[in-house]
């Protein structure tokens, strides 16, 4: 009985260490299998923070692609006013040099009608001195043809005086 014992023990010691190398393997196995799932799960943040970043990428370029257009736009909307306000400024010049010129056509117009009239002012003038002269050379004619009458008068009345 004690050899039967004896071999039940040893079974028994046998089943028990089967059991522990069963145990361990168990235990190995789930240690692989949670480091597996560990790193899985690290794999997957990785994966997912990668994903993050690309996505913080692709938004952050798409913001500056955004703000460039905005930009554009806004360059094109200052370029057509600036555009705009030159068209409107030469406008403005070349309608001040036709204005300028305008002038300067009245100012000749009228420097030529001043001359006119003072060319006429000086012949009026000239005129009217003339006149004025005839009227003296005619009025000192008619004092010499009447001094002269006189004298012929004098004398004839000197000449009948002496005749009779």
């Amino acid at each position: 009985q004690m050899q039967l014992q004896s071999v039940k023990v040893r079974d028994l010691a046998a089943v028990v260490v089967a059991a522990k190398l069963q145990d361990e393997k168990e235990a190995e196995a789930i240690e692989k299998q949670r480091d597996r799932e560990q790193q899985e799960e690290s794999e997957k943040e990785r994966a997912m923070e990668t994903e993050a970043k690309e996505q913080k990428e692709c938004e952050a370029k798409e913001e500056s692609s955004k703000r460039e257009q905005e930009r554009a736009s806004v360059n094109e909307k200052v370029n057509a006013l600036v555009k705009e306000e030159l068209h409107s400024a030469t406008q403005r010049a070349v309608d001040a040099e036709i204005r300028a010129e305008e002038c300067v056509q009245l100012l000749q117009l009228a420097r030529a009608r001043i001359e006119r009239e003072q060319q006429q002012r000086h012949a009026d003038t000239a005129q009217h001195i003339s006149s004025i002269a005839a009227a003296v050379a005619a009025e000192k004619a008619l004092h010499v043809q009447q001094t002269e009458m006189q004298h012929t008068l004098d004398d004839a009345q000197q000449h009948a005086t002496a005749v009779a």
